[in-house]
């Protein structure tokens, strides 16, 4: 009997695959693990399966990461303006508080045709020809009228429309066409109950375009895509215009401002840097933000900055090969809700 049963365990050791080798007419003799056991092909098709499904749960959780992300973006400046001061990260000596009032400037002038991508050793000899033509008008308005005064101003007019017409063989979406859209993004994006005037440019004067309430949104946008580009820049008037514009900001806690949106400097003898002492004399809680579209750095570069630089405003440069998104994202700031856009100088106790 003994005999049997070890015969028979012997036998059944390698159907069982304890020996190595299955037998499958030995299965049912087995336990049920080793019954189901499945060959090496099943196991990868099943694996491949899983993997199948688990890349496309994959695929479902990043669409919906993008989506509540889309949301977010959406809903920037539509939500809890706390919300968005407490995400604020401003230097010491600095508080965050949302504007009360924003008036946007939007520079149309001749040069705003120009391309968004215009290389920027053409844009700084545009910049620096402009400046060198508006340095000799300055001269000639002051009574420097000799032959070769008159002479010289006529050779930086030509210079000057020479390197433009060179500048406008680039191509790429025009400055003004960004600045508009980008203008847009950040009306949309602004906090309800904001108001929100618009200036522009029209032969060397500023140009109300007009103050829009929350529930003018959609006028203030067709206002901004109705610009054309065209004429001068007469920047140190349109400051002190859009700043005289603003109900407050006549003290330090009433915050309120102003933004810049341009290429150039003024080319319309006015001087934006006094504009803006007096502009920040008379309005303590202004601050300008400029976001300068223009690729080259030259001494007309200082026209803007400084507006930044006296009110306690930030001044942003676009770097050649700037993305969208990040020239848009400055846009945001400078209109005062969202990053360093939100910080300014604490008011004193």
């Amino acid at each position: 009997m003994l005999f049997l049963v070890g015969a028979t365990f012997f036998v059944l050791l390698p159907a069982c695959g304890i020996g190595g080798t299955d037998w499958p007419w030995m299965a049912r003799w087995c336990s049920p693990d080793r019954s189901s056991a499945r060959s090496v092909d099943d196991l990868d098709l099943e694996r491949a399966a899983l993997e199948r499904e688990i890349a496309a749960l994959e695929r479902d959780i990043a669409g919906l990461r993008c989506e509540a992300a889309d949301e977010r973006r959406s809903g920037e400046g539509s939500g809890d303006p706390e919300e968005a001061v407490a995400g604020a990260q401003c230097l010491p000596g600095e508080t965050a508080r949302p504007p009360e009032e924003l008036v946007i400037v939007v520079d149309n002038s001749g040069s705003m045709s120009l391309s968004i991508d215009l290389p920027r050793d053409v844009d700084g000899r545009l910049r620096r020809a402009s400046k060198d033509y508006q340095d000799a008008r300055v001269a000639h308005a002051a009574g420097q009228r000799s032959e070769a005064q008159l002479a010289r101003m006529e050779a930086l007019k030509r210079e000057q429309e020479a390197v433009f017409e060179e500048a406008r063989t680039y191509p790429g979406e025009s400055r003004i066409s960004v600045a508009k859209r980008l203008t847009i993004d950040a009306v949309d994006k602004a906090p309800q109950g904001l108001p929100i005037g618009l200036f522009s440019f029209y032969a060397c004067k500023p140009w109300l375009r007009g103050a829009f309430g929350s529930t003018e949104r959609d006028a203030l946008k067709k206002t901004v895509d109705s610009l054309v580009a065209l004429g001068g820049t007469p920047l140190a008037l349109s400051v002190a215009r859009a700043a005289a514009s603003f109900e407050g900001g006549t003290r330090l806690d009433d915050p309120v401002t102003l933004l810049v949106i341009s290429d150039g400097g003024d080319s319309c003898r006015g001087d934006p840097c006094m504009a803006a002492r007096e502009a920040k004399r008379a309005r303590p809680g202004l601050v300008i933000n400029v976001v300068d579209l223009s690729a080259g750095a030259s001494a007309a570069n200082s026209d803007v900055k400084c507006l930044a630089e006296l009110t306690g405003g930030f001044y942003r440069h676009k770097p050649e090969g700037m993305s969208r998104e990040d020239l848009a994202r400055s846009i945001r700031e400078g209109a005062g809700y969202e990053g360093r856009g939100l910080c300014r100088a604490a008011a004193a106790n």
